[in-house]
This record gives C-alpha cells, sequence and structure tokens, in this order.
C-alpha cells in the first residue's frame, strides 16, 4: 500500500496552477502550464513565495541549495496530490492510502479511528 500526506502546502500550490490548453497533438488537452506551473517562469521563486518561506539569495542558483531542494520535492509531489483531488473532486490535508500497485487511481482518505 502507498502513502501519502497531503498538506496544507500542496493545496496552496494546486490552488495557484496555471491551467491551459495543450494541443501540439491530437485532439488536445487541459494541462498544468509546464513553464509557469504557478504563474512566472521562476517555479521556486514562485513556490518560495507562495508558500511564504523566508530566504536570502545565496546557493547555486540564487536560492539556499537547501531551500532550492525543498521547492522542487514539494513541486514534484503536487502530481501525487492533483491525482488525489482529481480522482476524489476533493481534496483536504491528511493521510491518502492507495490500494493499486500500477495506478494512479485508488487514492482514499485514511480513516480516522
Amino acid at each position: 500500500m502507498r502513502e501519502f500526506e497531503v498538506t496544507e502546502d500542496h493545496l496552496k500550490l494546486i490552488k495557484r496552477f496555471y491551467i491551459g490548453w495543450e494541443d501540439s497533438c491530437y485532439d488536445g488537452a487541459p494541462c498544468v502550464g509546464i513553464k509557469r506551473p504557478y504563474g512566472n517562469s521562476d517555479r521556486v521563486g514562485d513556490i518560495i513565495e507562495i508558500l511564504g518561506w523566508e530566504c536570502d539569495m545565496s546557493g547555486e542558483y540564487g536560492w539556499p541549495d537547501e531551500l532550492y531542494d525543498k521547492a522542487l520535492k514539494i513541486h514534484r509531489e503536487t502530481e501525487v496530490a492533483l491525482q488525489i483531488l482529481t480522482e476524489n473532486l476533493t481534496i483536504q490535508p491528511g493521510v491518502y492510502e492507495n490500494n493499486c500497485t500500477y495506478s494512479s487511481k485508488g487514492w482514499k482518505i485514511r480513516e480516522t479511528e
């Protein structure tokens, strides 16, 4: 069984997704903007701003390396959070479980006891 914890930070990022239409092949499909998923081309800067993280510009990429890595990690995690949202048509913070080994379908929030 797979588990994933949806946090308030995931929800803040999803709310800021720039949704567009990709029509480069076939009949097209809705998509999150690949170059500007949160509105600007600086993904890490957008994430830091959206999540209210404090930082100084001192790392290899302009951002502190630890903060840069943390931002990209949560950015990548939005894939699972978005799968949970689209499958359940609702999402809230909490731990979700998926019993489907080879599918992105099957995410359900863990029942509290």
